[in-house]
């Protein structure tokens, strides 16, 4: 930006089902985005990765989601105009989704039961009941 600080774009990319589970658009100074590069390398594995890959990577996450019938977070049409004009197809990467050759949804934890059963079902009528795996929490009750 003109005062120096950065504009950057955050994608949380689930490759196993849902895409683009979150993203959001900031406007930062430098030292609170090399904070925050820091904590996603050291504790979330962030890697770096050429623009036109993660462009790549990020747009064929939320075509492999949508073919389940699934939708990206609400904000990606907006914050994925931060890609510009730069071209995923120079990317000579080929991504792999899913797991072991089917779906795999893992609910996270600001996911509600209700939200994990919206999921699954949705991949039930895409995939049917056997064409997916999941991992979600259960309540137990009282002990």
């Amino acid at each position: 930006m003109p005062n120096g600080d950065i504009a950057a774009a955050f994608f949380l990319v689930d490759i196993y089902c849902l895409g683009v589970k979150n993203c959001f658009f900031t406007i930062i100074p430098p030292g609170v985005y090399a904070q925050r590069i820091d904590h996603l390398v050291q504790k979330e594995g962030a890697e770096y990765a050429v623009p036109a890959c993660a462009v790549k990577l990020i747009k064929d996450a939320v075509a492999y989601a949508e073919g389940l019938g699934l939708h990206p977070h609400r904000d990606y049409l907006s914050v994925k105009g931060f890609f510009g004009s730069i071209d995923p197809t120079t990317c000579p990467k080929e991504f792999e989704f899913g797991k072991d050759g089917k779906p795999f949804y893992i609910a996270g934890p600001n996911e509600t039961q209700e939200d994990s059963e919206k999921i699954m079902a949705a991949l039930t009528r895409k995939v049917g009941s056997d064409g997916f795996h999941y991992m979600v929490r259960m309540d137990l009750g009282p002990e």
